[in-house]
This record gives structure tokens, sequence and C-alpha cells, in this order.
């Protein structure tokens, strides 16, 4: 059996929080491959301060360059639509036979589960981690009450104290404060930035 983690969002811009959490997936040694899958349009969020999926697939891939068992995919920007985890999990499935997926997911999607499409099929498919940015949420006695047969398809990382915001990089980098976005960026991703002049 294949143990797959998929880890998803827009990336813009992609930072150490992103890094920080796939190490301790790492950590973890559940997964045989990790996929970062860069969404092209979110369906729960408008994707601000828009750059070219191009540019956020290159600074993934120097971000991730030397980290084992990664790997960058671009399956739903090719589709250049609105993007529902429902169906790239099937798509992953489908490429990946007899394969088991964990979604990786922070706090906030967690709270709007049942915005998601297909919640409940997916649930059926694959399984969730969920990062939590307090521990508020990692009691499992906050699954909602809708979802308690799936109760077992979670788990909870509580002890991830490591909050980054990439449209608080965003600002910092429109508003000029170069040093406070550079603590919050690899080297190599904000030299890309500065380099393309990204969010100015």
């Amino acid at each position: 059996m294949t143990k797959i983690a998929v880890f998803g969002g827009t990336f813009n811009p992609p930072h150490i929080g992103h890094l920080k959490i796939i190490e301790k997936l790492q950590a973890l040694k559940k997964h045989n491959k990790i996929f970062i899958i860069p969404t092209y349009l979110p369906p729960h969020k408008e994707l601000a301060d828009y750059i070219s999926a191009q540019d956020r697939l290159n600074m993934l891939n120097l971000l991730f360059a030397n980290i084992d068992n990664i790997e960058i995919s671009d399956i739903e920007l090719k589709k250049k639509k609105i993007s529902y985890t429902y169906y790239t999990v099937l798509e992953l499935k489908n490429a990946h036979k007899n394969s088991e997926i964990d979604i990786v997911i922070g706090a906030d999607n967690f709270e709007i589960l049942d915005e998601w499409h297909k919640i409940n099929e997916l649930l059926q498919t694959a399984k969730f981690i969920v990062f939590s940015r307090n521990s508020a949420i990692s009691d499992h006695t906050k699954i909602p009450k809708n979802y308690e047969k799936y109760k077992s398809n979670f788990f909870f990382i509580d002890d991830f104290d490591f909050t980054v915001s990439s449209s608080k990089i965003r600002e910092l980098i429109k508003s000029k404060k170069y040093d406070e976005a550079q603590k919050l960026l690899n080297p190599e991703i904000f030299e890309y930035i500065v380099q393309h002049k990204l969010y100015e």
C-alpha cells in the first residue's frame, strides 16, 4: 500500500510556514510520497495580488528542490479552472493504484469543510491531516456532528505553532518592507520575488 500526502494551496507566495509543514510531515514518516499541488483558482477565496501560475510553480520548485519524496504537481494548474480537491484525489488514486491518500489542511479549511465540493464522497476516499494553529480544534469533539462517522479519518497535529500569512508577505513587499518580508521567506524565494518584481 502506497501512502500519499496531498498538500494543496495557492502558494502565493510559498513561504517558510509551508516548508515547516512539509518538514513535519516528513518527520511523521507515514508517506511514501508528498504531492505539493498549487491550485489554479481556489473555490473558497479569490486569488489576490494575482501572479502567474508559472511563477508560483517556479517558486515551489525552488523551495522544495532538496527534499526527498516530494513531487510538485501541475495537475490542477493545467486545467486552468477552479480546482476541487475531490477530483484531484480521484485522479491521483487512478494514477497510483492501491494507494491511501491524506489531504493536508490547516485549521481554516477544517472549519469550512461543509463548503467543500463533494465532501462526503471525499471523506470516503481520503483522510485528513489537520495542522492546527492552536489547540482549540485539536480535540476530536470539535469534529462536526455530521462527520462523526468519519472521526477516524482526521489526524490532528496540534503542536504546530508556526503561523505565516502569504497575504501578510504580499502586503510587506507592496509596502517595500523587505527586511520584514525576508524573515518569512527562504532566500531563494525572496530573490525570485525581487528579481521578477512580484507583488509590487
